[in-house]
């Protein structure tokens, strides 16, 4: 079992001053903000000078008073008005750190490569991130580094209900949804905010209960607590397709999180977000809940 304490979030940060969905989950969300630690990304156009050893500034975001960074510095408004909403929700100074960087590549890519290296346990994307992502799975070079992605979960936070809680888990037995149920485990251990149920989804012919047990010893082995872990089956008739079905049961359940595989057993491919046809719906169409997604 993994120390659950200092989870750390890499949170990206957009230029316009509503772009502020994926901080307001995080604030809204977490009960014991003590426990965790948040990175504020920014990324900005201009390249460093000539004789700059590095493009990063890394920089202690304070709280209180109108702590922030100062001055005319890019993208220190963004992480003022980050500041402010992460403050009312009870993150101390200790908790944060803000990194501005000198864009590389195209703006999602330099996320996604700052999530691999920056050892995080989650990458949250607001709703400006949302947009590039979908943008850059147009181009096949951005396309290719999306796909291979095999660093943290993506958070995507289109559009946020805070009045919201729990985490809707959906579980097939595939490997990609048993690392999932591994990464509700590791965050929600200690944040007693929040339920977790298990959706297992059941076809003709099929029996969901083995990997719904499975599913629930990779919870209790990170820790959560066996009374905080309640069951759900959802039954998909022959021709019916599963995303429109998660997306009904996620609007039911009145969720914060629903958290998925990026890719299952018996799932159909399809050239979209996420590979799984049934991930790629939810990423779409999904409102109210942020979607968690792993490989």
């Amino acid at each position: 079992m993994r120390n659950s304490h200092n989870r750390h979030l890499l949170v990206t940060l957009g230029d316009e001053p509503g772009a502020l969905n994926g901080v307001r989950f995080v604030a809204g969300f977490f009960s014991r903000p003590q426990d965790m630690r948040l990175t504020l990304l920014h990324t900005v156009p201009r390249a460093p000078r000539p004789g700059d050893a590095s493009g990063d500034a890394v920089l202690p975001v304070a709280c209180g008073g109108g702590g922030g960074p100062q001055g005319a510095a890019p993208g220190h408004e963004a992480v003022e008005r980050a500041r402010a909403v992460l403050c009312a929700g009870g993150f101390g100074p200790g908790a944060m750190e803000a990194k501005i960087v000198f864009r590389q590549y195209a703006r999602i890519l330099d996320v996604i490569l700052e999530g691999e290296k920056g050892l995080y346990d989650a990458v949250v994307l607001g709703r400006q991130a949302i947009g590039l992502l979908e943008d850059a799975y147009g181009s096949e070079v951005s396309r290719g580094v999306l796909e291979a992605h095999a660093g943290a979960p993506l958070w995507v936070c289109r559009e946020i209900d805070p009045a919201r809680r729990g985490v809707l888990l959906c579980v097939d037995g595939s490997a990609s949804s048993l690392a999932m149920a591994d990464h509700v485990g590791f965050m929600l251990a200690a944040e007693p905010a929040h339920r977790v149920t298990l959706l297992t989804v059941a076809g003709p012919g099929q029996e969901p209960d083995q990997a719904r047990e499975a599913a629930r010893a990779v919870l209790l082995d990170n820790g959560l607590d066996p009374g905080r872990v309640d069951a759900r089956r959802l039954e998909v008739g022959a021709n019916e397709e599963i995303g429109p079905a998660l997306l009904a049961e996620a609007g039911a359940s009145g969720c914060a999180v629903v958290a998925v595989g990026r890719t299952g057993v018996g799932l159909r491919r399809a050239p979209g977000m996420f590979m799984g046809t049934a991930a790629d719906h939810l990423f779409r169409l999904l409102r109210g809940a942020a979607l968690w997604v792993c490989r």
